[in-house]
């Protein structure tokens, strides 16, 4: 199911199923599906991860039984893929029991279906809710901020909306924070005016993308490689960087050196586009090139 549809599902649901199943490229998404299930149960939750991962450690916290007899939350985070296939079997075991006092809720990247992943995704279908935790289109963030006003008591005009992507682009943990700031600072109003958006907006707007500018500019790659990690670890996406980067060399003097400029842009685009390197690789590759540029 869509997020959408399962922060509405999960609203109504009466009881929580024993999994839930978050996959997909939206880190962001994840950890509120995880956030509204935890604000469900009302209980503590026991956090793994597959970087550091202890299988029978992992296990008898899922089988301890709790002294107060209420269900918790297990939290996998799994970003080896390969952790699938020695679950997989223990999993359907645990799942098919009909008295459990955990509630496992597993964050996954996007899966592709086939071996362990598939059996994985049948059990949630089985079981539990499988949800999918994709970037929210473009058209539809207008819509999700709205949402996430309306969870805070408050309204918001669709042009308005767009304001604050205008600031974030499509980072969702950008815009969380920003929602957050603009609700509190609104007061009692119900709606969030127009002014205290574009105070905020602008000093929240391209902060980093900008510092990442001046590090390049100052040949300083090894502050403008901390900058781009800061930014990749909270999601921005490798377009805008691109574009912002455009935008802002083209402002500065120098012909030749803007060629230059452009040119390695134009290589980073292509790498990315065609696969031939990773988003992060080619990027960090891009920022190295153009911090070593001379200006004429």
């Amino acid at each position: 199911m869509l997020f959408k549809d399962f922060v509405s599902r999960l609203a109504s649901a009466k009881s929580l199923m024993p999994l839930y199943l978050l996959s997909g490229e939206e880190d962001f998404l994840k950890e509120q599906g995880l956030k509204l299930i935890r604000e469900c149960l009302g209980s503590d939750m026991k956090r793994f991860s597959s970087r550091d991962f202890k299988e029978a450690a992992f296990w008898d916290e899922i089988y301890m039984v709790p002294f107060d007899g209420k269900k918790r939350i297990i939290a996998l985070d799994i970003k080896n893929i390969q952790l699938f296939g020695s679950l997989s079997e223990n999993l359907d075991k645990f799942l098919s029991e009909k008295k459990t006092f955990a509630v496992l809720a597993i964050l996954a990247p996007a899966l592709t279906g086939k071996g362990a992943e598939g059996k994985i995704t049948k059990l949630a279908e089985k079981h539990g809710w499988l949800v999918e935790c994709s970037p929210i289109p473009e058209y539809d963030l207008p819509r999700w901020i709205a949402a996430e006003f309306k969870r805070l008591g408050k309204n918001i005009s669709r042009e308005n909306a767009k304001l604050i992507i205008d600031g974030t682009g499509n980072n969702l943990s950008k815009i969380s924070a920003l929602v957050e700031k603009l609700s509190l600072a609104s007061g009692n109003k119900p709606e969030i005016p127009l002014e205290i958006i574009q105070n905020l907006v602008d000093k929240d707007a391209d902060y980093d993308i900008k510092q990442l500018a001046l590090a390049i500019v100052n040949r300083n790659a090894g502050k403008a490689v901390e900058i781009l990690d800061k930014m990749l670890s909270e999601g921005e996406a490798w377009p805008r960087i691109l574009g912002y980067l455009r935008s802002f060399f083209s402002r500065e003097p120098g012909y030749n050196t803007l060629r230059e400029r452009y040119a390695k842009l134009l290589e980073t685009d292509l790498a990315i586009k065609t696969g031939r390197m990773s988003e992060e690789l080619a990027l960090k590759t891009m920022v190295i090139k153009l911090a070593m540029t001379k200006t004429k």
